[in-house]
């Protein structure tokens, strides 16, 4: 698994184009995030997105991964074409070791992620981790609500909740209509969270992180393990979870 998100800067893109010539292939003039798919402009005029990078090499940081697969996201909520759910896409990764053999990059099944970092630079993670979770709950940090609310806080208060618990036994929502709160048999209110963590505790429970754990006891400790939903919202929380 790539455990943590990638930095791909633009120059460092290679494309493998079958139909290009050997005499003169076109040049990259640059690769960006659109959104949670990959961007290529050439310099022959073609712009490439998605499925179209299929045989693309990205080299970093002396590795060096290979764009296998692309296609787009359809678990996501309310996923049709032409929807603001339309731009996450699931690459298949593979990565050349030291015998120059190639092999997947992520664990498990999980498939590539893609989305805009600072500067121009584009993000890779795995689709299992909590940064792309959140992504495929719908909280895309480069995107905002119909309405116009910007979601990045709201990934990164996910990703806080996600890195905390075990994501089979916790249930994600939020009062902005991305998520909305399922009926989880034997679920209760635990917390709300914000860009810098949990705001308050309603009931303590086992992780594990250690470092998790450490935080929610801290929290106890502090007085703010009488904790409502409301009491969360007032205190800041964008995104909130109960558990079993």
């Amino acid at each position: 698994m790539i455990r943590n998100s990638l930095r791909v800067l633009p120059v460092l893109f290679l494309l493998l184009l079958s139909a290009a010539s050997p005499a003169s292939p076109p040049r990259l003039l640059g690769v960006t995030a659109d959104g949670g798919n990959l961007r290529a402009e050439l310099s022959d005029g073609r712009v490439l997105r998605g499925a179209e990078l299929v045989g693309a090499v990205l080299p970093f940081q002396g590795a060096e991964i290979r764009v296998d697969a692309a296609r787009r996201d359809e678990g996501l909520p309310e996923a049709k074409p032409g929807t603001a759910f339309d731009d996450v896409w699931l690459f298949r990764l593979s990565m050349r070791g030291p015998d120059g053999q190639w092999s997947e990059s992520c664990d498990d099944g999980a498939q590539g992620m893609v989305y805009p970092g600072p500067s121009g630079a584009v993000r890779l993670t795995c689709s299992a981790g909590a940064v792309g979770t959140c992504i495929r709950y719908g909280y895309r940090p480069w995107a905002q609500t119909v309405g116009g609310v910007a979601l990045a806080p709201y990934h990164r208060a996910c990703v806080n909740l996600m890195r905390s618990a075990e994501a089979a036994h916790v249930e994600v929502y939020d009062r902005i209509g991305v998520q909305h709160p399922a009926a989880m048999p034997g679920a209760a209110f635990e917390a709300g969270w914000t860009t810098e963590g949990a705001v308050c505790l309603a009931h303590p429970r086992e992780t594990n992180d250690p470092q998790a754990e450490v935080a929610l006891a801290i929290m106890a400790i502090a007085g703010r393990a009488d904790c409502t939903e409301e009491h969360a919202a007032e205190l800041g929380a964008l995104v909130f979870n109960r558990t079993r």
